[in-house]
C-alpha cells in the first residue's frame, strides 16, 4: 500500500509518528507532503520528521505544489465560509474564533458573511461559488506522479484550507480519502470541513457527533479508532528519579508542587501575569504552605527576563524559562517527566489536562480570566469533572484552592482510579490497554482495499 500523508507543517507528526512508524513496519510505504516549508530553517517542530525520515526507509518527505490563483480564490471563500459558521447562533459564545476567522476574511466577503438578512441564501451563494474553482492541475499531476493507494490528510480544518484541493483531487482520480483528525478541538475551534473525504479518523463518540454534527459528515464514514498520538504516553517510564528532576527544575525534592502548563497567547494572552497572580493566591494559603510550584511557560508566550526574576522571588520555579517544544528526545523526556512527577496539572486551556489525567494527575482550571478559551469553546466542556471529565474547574479563587487541597489530600491510586473513566472513553475508547494506532492503521487498511480500484491517469 503507498500512502500519500498531505500535512499541513511537519509539526503533525508529533501527533502521527506511530502510526507512520506502523504503517512502513507493516512494509507500506509512506510519503508526507508538507504544504509550509521544512528543512530550510531550524524549526523545532521538524524535528521528528526529520528524525523518522533519517531512520525510516519506507518514508520520503516532499513539498506539496505551490499555490495559484485559483488555490488562492478557493481559499479566501472557504474563510469567509468559515467566518459565517462562527456567526450561528450556536456559537454565540466562540468570540476568539469568530474573531480570528474575521481578520482573515476580504472585506467584501466578510460583509457578505455578516448579513444578518438572507443569511442562508449568502452562505449558499458562497458554497457554490467555492466549489465552482476548479483544483488546480499542479496538484492532479503531483498525486499522479504519487500514485499512491491512499490518500491521508490532516488537520484539513484550518481557515480556509487549502487541503481540501487534495480531498477533490484524490476523488477525481478515484483514489480514496481519509481526514485524520489530529487534536481534541480541531472540529470546534478551527474551520470547517468543506468537503468530506471517504473516511473520517476521530478519537471518539464526542468527536464523532463533532463531525455529523458541526460539519455535516455522513455517519457511516466517522469512526473512532482513539487518540493515536497519545499512544506513547502510556509506555513512556520517567527518564531519571523524582530527586534529579527536582534538581534540575530548582524543586525541593521532599516537597510536592503543583504544575502550573502555559498555553499559546491567542488561548491566554498576557499569561505571565495571570500566573504571578494565581500563585500568589496559593502562596498566601497555608494549605499549600509546603508545597511547591512549578511554572511550565509556552514555548510562544513565555515571561520574560523580568517577569522569570519575580516570579522565581516568589518562590515560582520557571522550568524551562524560555518554554520548550517537546519535539526532541531530550525535551519530551523533560516534559514527561514534569507532569509525572507532579501532584496536580494546572493550565487555561491546554492538552496538559489529558496528558495529566493519562498519568493521573488531576488537572485543575481556574474560571473568570480567559472566558472565551475556557467556556466559550465546546471542546473545553468535554473535559469538564460533571460531565464525566478529569478537570475540576472553580469560578472563585476560594473554590479552586479547595479543590487543589482536597487532589493533594487524595492517595494518588484513588486518582488514577476516578481519572480511567474518562480516559476509555476519550482517548482510548477500546480499553485502556489497546493503544490506538492498531485501529486507525486497520481503518485506513479497509479503506484502500475496499475502494474499487480505478486507473490513475498517467
Amino acid at each position: 500500500m503507498r500512502v500519500l500523508f498531505f500535512m499541513a507543517h511537519a509539526g503533525f507528526t508529533r501527533n502521527y509518528e506511530s502510526l507512520i512508524c506502523s504503517l512502513t513496519d507493516k512494509g507500506h510505504t509512506v510519503t508526507v507532503a508538507l504544504d509550509r516549508a521544512y528543512g530550510d530553517r531550524t524549526i523545532d517542530r521538524d524535528y521528528p520528521l526529520k528524525r523518522l525520515s533519517a531512520r525510516l526507509e519506507g518514508l520520503e518527505v516532499v513539498p506539496t505544489p505551490a499555490r495559484d490563483t485559483y488555490r488562492e480564490a478557493g481559499q479566501q471563500l472557504r474563510v469567509a465560509l468559515d467566518y459565517a459558521r462562527y456567526l450561528d447562533p450556536g456559537y454565540a459564545e466562540a468570540v476568539k474564533p469568530r474573531e480570528r476567522a474575521r481578520a482573515r476574511v476580504p472585506a467584501v466577503l466578510a460583509k457578505m458573511a455578516s448579513l444578518s438578512a438572507g443569511r442562508p441564501a449568502v452562505e449558499r451563494l458562497l458554497r457554490a461559488a467555492e466549489r465552482s474553482v476548479p483544483v488546480t492541475a499542479a496538484v492532479s499531476r503531483f498525486i499522479v506522479e504519487q500514485r499512491p493507494t491512499v490518500a491521508l490528510v490532516t488537520p484539513l480544518v484550518e481557515l480556509g484550507s487549502p487541503q481540501v484541493d487534495y480531498v477533490r483531487a484524490a476523488r477525481a482520480l478515484g483514489i480514496p480519502s481519509a481526514l485524520l483528525v489530529a487534536s481534541w478541538d480541531n472540529l470546534t475551534i478551527k474551520g470547517g470541513v468543506h468537503d468530506s473525504p471517504d473516511l473520517v479518523a476521530v478519537w471518539n463518540e464526542a468527536q464523532k457527533r463533532e463531525a455529523v454534527e458541526l460539519h455535516g459528515i455522513a455517519p457511516a464514514r466517522v469512526v473512532a479508532t482513539g487518540a493515536a498520538a497519545y499512544d506513547h504516553w502510556f509506555e513512556w517510564k520517567p527518564s531519571r528519579s523524582r530527586e534529579d528532576f527536582c534538581r534540575s527544575a530548582e524543586l525541593d525534592p521532599a516537597r510536592p508542587y503543583l504544575l502550573y502548563v502555559g498555553s499559546s497567547k491567542f488561548i491566554a494572552p498576557l499569561e505571565p501575569r495571570f500566573v504571578e497572580e494565581w500563585a500568589r493566591l496559593v502562596r498566601a494559603s497555608d494549605a499549600f504552605s509546603g508545597v511547591d510550584i512549578l511554572y511550565r511557560p509556552h514555548p510562544t508566550n513565555a515571561p520574560s527576563d523580568e517577569q522569570t526574576a519575580l516570579l522565581r522571588g516568589l518562590g515560582i520555579a520557571v522550568h524551562p524559562a524560555s518554554g520548550a517544544n517537546p519535539t526532541d528526545g531530550a525535551r519530551r523526556a523533560d516534559y514527561f517527566d514534569a507532569l509525572h512527577f507532579s501532584a496536580a496539572v494546572i493550565g487555561v486551556s491546554t492538552s496538559a489536562f489529558i496528558e495529566g489525567a493519562i498519568l493521573g494527575r488531576r488537572p485543575h482550571a481556574l474560571l473568570g480570566r480567559y472566558p472565551e478559551s475556557q467556556e466559550g469553546t465546546l471542546h473545553f466542556k468535554h473535559l469538564l469533572e460533571e460531565r464525566g471529565g478529569p478537570l475540576r474547574t472553580a469560578g472563585t479563587p476560594k473554590e479552586h484552592l479547595d479543590q487543589l487541597a482536597e487532589t493533594l489530600r487524595t492517595d494518588p491510586a484513588d486518582v488514577r482510579r476516578q481519572l480511567r473513566p474518562f480516559i476509555e472513553r476519550f482517548v482510548r475508547p477500546a480499553g485502556v490497554e489497546h493503544d490506538a494506532t492498531g485501529p486507525l492503521v486497520s481503518a485506513i487498511e479497509r479503506l484502500a482495499y475496499a475502494a474499487s480500484p480505478a486507473p490513475i491517469p498517467v
